[in-house]
This record gives C-alpha cells, structure tokens and sequence, in this order.
C-alpha cells in the first residue's frame, strides 16, 4: 500500500492526524529497514532502481498529509521522532538542487553570475512574505505560480529554497515577471519587488511598472493557481543554504 493511501486509510477509519501520520513514519522506517542516516536515506530516494517511484510516491503522501500538517504540533512530532517528514524537507531539497544545477548548466559563466546576482535580491527581501510568477498572455500580465516563502529567503528550509531558486531560473531562460510581496510594515502597506526575467538576465522594475502588480499580487490568488508552500518544522539550515547559491 502507498504512504498516501496507508493515511487515507486511516483518516477513513476514524484515526487522528497524529495516528495516521505515525503509521506512514512507521511504514518508511520498516522500507528503510532501521536505516536512518541521510546517507541512507537519499541512496533510498536516488541511487536504487526504484528512486523515480519512491521520490513519487513520498511527495503523493506530502500532497495528502499538507492540508492536514497544522493539526500537529512540533512538539508532538519531535516526542515521537517522527521522522517521514524530514525526508519529505531533504529528499525534496536535493531534487530541486540538482534540477537547479541541471538547468545552469546551460547557462554561460556570465549568465550564472546574473543568476546568482538574482539570488541575492531575492534573499535581501527580509519582510518577504511570498514570490508570485507572472506571464504576459493577450497583452496581460497573468499569474501563473505563486510560492508562498518561509520566513525570509535567507532562512528558508532546503526544499523552499530551491523550489524558488529553480522557479527563477526557469523564468529568467523563458521569460516572465517575479514579484515579491513583502509582510504589511508600519503603515499597513505592502511593499512589492518586481523583477522582469528573460534571456537568461534580470532587471528591477521601477516604481510605476511595479504599482502595476499590485492588485493581482495582494488580492486572492486566481482559482486553479499552482500554489507550493513550503512549512518545514526547522529552522537550522543546511551548510549549503548557509554558504548560499553556487
């Protein structure tokens, strides 16, 4: 049975968040057969035959649980060394990382300066409460994916980091507009970052060209928007997160 069926089973039966989510950590640890260490843990998710499957079917289970995540806290979660949910945060993070990677590997030296330039504009947006994706369709700015960021850029669990990071790159190869909704300040007002992306370089937007972002990034999203929302239950970071981008 896969993880996300084992914990609509168990929704299904009655069972509480926290009981279900426990029988899927406990369903993992038995797969990895006691094998806990990260090392362990990714040539489970990268290295074997089946790594495509298992990566799958654990971000299946994220999908089901996601919605649910609130209902439990930390300090239940750390009691009872679950551990499921940190191999969603890692496994998630290196496979982002290496996409990131892959997709720079197009870019010149001089392209991957620019990326890195990009990066630490976006991490420099302290208040940042989350980055919205746009394109022009018919003359219009229409917004595609939004990703909701974890307290800063600069403090983001290892898969918030490169979901964005990798968003980024994909639109500074293809084309669109980023812009970063920052926390209400003292007036109440929120600041807005436009950065148009294309041709595999950035440029800051000026004030007016930004104000033109404003309804559409601090209304509602639209309906059928992809959303992504990064809540890991760490604040400590990995060493590459703290070193930043390459």
């Amino acid at each position: 049975m896969r993880l996300s069926e084992l914990f609509i089973e168990k929704m299904q039966a009655g069972a509480a968040v926290f009981a279900a989510l426990s029988a899927c950590d406990r369903e993992l640890k038995k797969r990895l057969r006691g094998r806990l260490e990260s090392e362990d843990v990714l040539e489970y998710f990268f290295d074997c035959g089946e790594a495509g499957a298992h990566r799958e079917e654990l971000m299946d289970f994220w999908d089901i649980y996601r919605p649910y995540g609130d209902r439990v806290s930390t300090e239940e979660k750390e009691a009872h060394g679950i551990f499921i949910l940190d191999c969603v945060y890692e496994v998630d993070g290196v496979f982002h990382c290496e996409r990131c990677q892959r997709m720079l590997e197009r870019f010149s030296p001089e392209e991957r300066q620019r990326e890195k330039e990009l990066m630490s504009i976006v991490k420099g947006s302290r208040r940042a409460k989350y980055i919205c994706f746009f394109r022009e369709a018919g003359g219009d700015w229409r917004e595609e994916y939004r990703l909701e960021l974890n307290k800063s850029m600069a403090r983001m669990e290892t898969f918030g980091y490169f979901a964005v990071r990798q968003k980024l790159i994909e639109y500074m190869d293809t084309g669109g507009t980023a812009v970063i909704a920052d926390r209400p300040g003292e007036t109440g007002a929120v600041a807005l970052t436009a950065i148009s992306l294309g041709n595999r370089t950035f440029r800051v937007c000026g004030a007016e060209e930004t104000e033109g972002f404003r309804k559409p990034v601090t209304g509602p999203p639209p309906a059928g928007l992809e959303e992504y929302y990064p809540k890991g239950d760490r604040d400590e970071l990995g060493a590459i997160i703290e070193q930043g981008p390459d």
